[in-house]
């Protein structure tokens, strides 16, 4: 370490990016579901336009919502139980390929 104090550096910036990350997730909820798009709340998340929704697919506790140019996976471990059955209503309603 004392030949490469900048090492040091580099741990503590990886601290505090993964520390942003937990802190942005902890007040954002994992996902938004709205009657125009669905939505991952995290930095780079997707966003799907409902009305392009060609596919949906239940597989290993995931929802795959598909669009022509994109592919969603929404793991359901990560919602809450009254979230998880607004977004099966949600998806239910949606006239689209189900399987």
């Amino acid at each position: 370490m004392k030949d490469q104090p900048w090492l040091g550096l580099g741990w503590i910036a990886l601290s505090m990016i993964y520390l942003a990350i937990f802190m942005y997730r902890k007040k954002n909820h994992y996902i938004t579901i709205s009657p125009e798009f669905v939505k991952q709340n995290w930095p780079f998340g997707k966003k799907l336009k409902v009305v392009e929704i060609v596919d949906i697919r239940y597989f290993s506790q995931d929802y795959i919502v598909k669009t022509n140019s994109e592919e969603l996976r929404i793991n359901t471990n990560l919602i809450d139980e009254a979230s998880l059955d607004a977004l099966k209503d949600m998806l239910l309603n949606i006239n689209v390929n189900k399987k």
